[in-house]
């Protein structure tokens, strides 16, 4: 699992979220941004990440989100 920023000096999480899964398509792409926005989580969707998560609910929901995203992982293995 891999949690990006939405924003980096150099290029942006999307960018990063599109680069990793054409390279490590296993790789599942969290996002976490200030930008909380209905058009940003489209668009991050659409570059492939597992998730979307908004920096204000952040530490719990990431905590919660990771786990859920590793449980499925174990399902889809044994299943």
């Amino acid at each position: 699992v891999l949690v990006v920023d939405l924003m980096f000096s150099d290029v942006n999480g999307l960018e990063v979220c599109r680069r990793v899964r054409q390279a490590a398509p296993e790789t599942d792409v969290v996002i976490v941004t200030a930008f909380d926005d209905m058009q940003i989580r489209k668009v991050a969707s659409q570059a492939g990440a597992a998730a979307f998560v908004a920096k204000h609910s952040a530490p719990g929901t990431l905590d919660d989100l990771i786990q859920r995203i590793f449980a499925d992982r174990q399902r889809a293995a044994v299943g």
